[in-house]
């Protein structure tokens, strides 16, 4: 409720829809409409019932293009190597199943109705307040074992730039979104410490008894590739603002 009162700005407005609703408010869709999806799946047993509800219960119309957010987590581990859109599609958590039973209801249904799609694959999103200092303040430890890992991100800025040229754009499949600089894990956590001046975060054989890692974190920890961005930048004519992640990170550090 807090983030719809939040979009307050000119020209937005904003709808509180229940997506796991058998009655959900309804969208009047005009001609020519473009949809952007960002809501998370459902649950393990019906991931793809949000998405499915929106397309037959909230949207009044048929839109002429959508875009669609889903993750990089499809690929699952791909042990540090380079990784594009022909990559074998491997999800290795739930999370990321999820994502792509999404992708693939959404698939059928837009060649059912005739509509345009991109699948954007997101890496991790980072920005203001989507930093791990707290962690490195607090004395976080990595696992030595997992640390070298490659993680792969883009600024939160910079996928709204990118959401926009999907949007506008027309080519359709999957794509992938980064920054196209991937990072071992202890060397972003080294570039956050370095620009924010915070002590570097540790390595130990041990330290998931010294951690509170969640599953999640420890799950990102397992996987390892190197994301190419190439398609994404040729077929929407796109320049990033934040093309390194050190760049990104001085950014947010600015309005810290």
């Amino acid at each position: 409720m807090s983030k719809v009162s939040n979009l307050t700005l000119p020209g937005v407005e904003s709808i509180q829809i229940d997506f796991d609703s058998d009655s959900p408010n309804r969208i009047e869709v005009g001609e020519n409409a473009r949809v952007c999806y960002f809501v998370p799946p459902g649950s393990d047993s019906a991931p793809e019932a949000r998405i499915k509800r929106f397309f037959e219960k909230v949207l009044d119309g048929l839109p002429v293009r959508v875009v669609l957010i889903s993750t990089t987590g499809v690929y699952g581990n791909c042990d540090g190597e380079w990784v594009d859109e022909t990559w074998p599609l491997n999800p290795q958590t739930d999370r990321a199943l999820r994502r792509l039973k999404v992708e693939e209801y959404c698939s059928s249904w837009a060649e059912r109705h005739g509509v345009s799609l991109a699948i954007f694959r997101v890496a991790g999103i980072y920005g203001p307040e989507r930093i791990p200092t707290e962690r490195l303040r607090q004395g976080f430890v990595l696992p030595k074992s997992q640390s070298g890992g490659f993680s792969n991100r883009i600024h939160v800025d910079d996928l709204a730039a990118i959401c926009a040229a999907g949007l506008t754009g027309d080519a359709t499949g999957a794509f992938n979104v980064s920054d196209g600089h991937p990072l071992r894990y202890r060397d972003y956590f080294d570039l956050v410490a370095e620009v924010w001046d915070l002590p570097k975060a540790e390595e130990d054989g041990e330290s998931e008894s010294r951690n509170s890692i969640s599953p999640t974190m420890r799950s990102y920890l397992r996987e390892s590739r190197k994301i190419v961005n190439r398609k994404l930048l040729d077929s929407f004519s796109i320049e990033l603002r934040y093309p390194h992640p050190r760049q990104g990170l001085i950014a947010c550090r600015e309005v810290d």
